[in-house]
């Protein structure tokens, strides 16, 4: 899966996310656009989350379980045709001598195709020399972890091909999905938003800041690791008069030492804060300062807007969080 569509579906999982918040529940079941808005955007993501789940599952994991097959036959195989050609040069036999060209590094470099052919053709020499090869310690359970380990690679040479054909096809399911999402949020959802900056700007605030989600939070899939001990603040500060974004704002987070610069987009993300309540300021020259205490929990985002006011405006509304 694009990085563009994993930052798509966290863009929609943020989106949702504020059905959660309790005033903004509120004002999303009594405007019924609103309602059927956040409706049909929650089908759209849980339908996206299911293409992700058969998207991780591509044909990647059969891929590298075909490397590790390779590898282990390389090294068996390449082996056993060392050991032949040294048996070969005793009885001078020159079939079994042209074996040594079968080394590790001229069959791991063959598609498992070829791979598999020589391998069967190795293993096609053991037999009619197995009597002397015995004292090589290649005996019949010798030859026949072989021949299961070539059954093996010729399994797995195959699935690929399968798999990768059904991901090609739900690849295109999901980019379809996608792309009917995206003009649904571009041309109704987002435009009905607009309401929000006259009549609830706090809202619109949030949703704008769920909509738009930058490379910091993409979180592809990794082992599991140990358990996160810091979580992140990120903040979005806006100009009251405007709604446009307040770059070069200072954000200062108490007991942390560096201070932090809202870039073009009014918006700073801090990672490693300690779990528990933090108390910060947002600070421009010519604006009211903003103080805000924030709760930071282990291996969370806390996401906050601001509406920051010139100095010359009188005071009338609280930031926005």
């Amino acid at each position: 899966m694009e990085d563009s569509s994993l930052y798509y579906i966290e863009s929609e999982a943020r989106v949702m996310d504020l059905d959660l918040v309790e005033v903004f529940h509120d004002e999303i079941v009594a405007t019924g656009a609103c309602t059927d808005f956040f409706g049909r955007g929650k089908g759209f993501y849980l339908e996206h989350l299911d293409w992700q789940q058969k998207l991780e599952k591509s044909s990647k994991q059969f891929t590298i379980a075909g490397v590790d097959i390779k590898v282990v036959c390389a090294t068996n195989f390449s082996i056993t045709a060392s050991v032949m050609s040294s048996y070969g040069v005793k009885i001078e036999d020159s079939d079994l001598i042209g074996l040594k060209k079968f080394t590790y590094s001229v069959l791991n470099k063959k598609t498992p195709v070829a791979m598999l052919a020589d391998c069967r053709n190795i293993i096609s020499f053991i037999e009619p020399n197995l009597e002397g090869l015995g004292d090589y310690r290649i005996d019949e359970d010798y030859r026949d972890n072989l021949v299961d380990l070539a059954d093996k690679l010729e399994t797995l040479s195959k699935l690929p091909l399968a798999v990768i054909k059904q991901h090609a096809n739900d690849k295109k399911q999901f980019e379809a999905s996608e792309k009917k999402s995206r003009k649904f949020y571009d041309t109704e959802f987002d435009p009905f938003m607009e309401i929000y900056r006259i009549v609830d700007v706090s809202f619109y605030l949030a949703y704008t800041a769920a909509r738009k989600v930058r490379h910091h939070h993409l979180k592809r899939k990794k082992p599991a690791g140990p358990v996160p001990t810091t979580g992140t603040l990120e903040t979005m500060v806006v100009m009251k008069t405007t709604l446009l974004p307040v770059a070069g704002a200072t954000l200062v987070i108490e007991r942390v030492e560096k201070t932090y610069i809202t870039d073009a987009d009014g918006e700073t993300y801090t990672g490693g804060l300690l779990p528990g309540l933090h108390h910060g300021k947002i600070v421009k020259k010519d604006c009211n300062d903003i103080v805000f205490d924030f709760t930071i929990v282990a291996g969370k985002t806390c996401a906050m807007q601001f509406v920051m006011e010139p100095t010359n405006l009188d005071h009338e509304d609280p930031p926005v969080s």
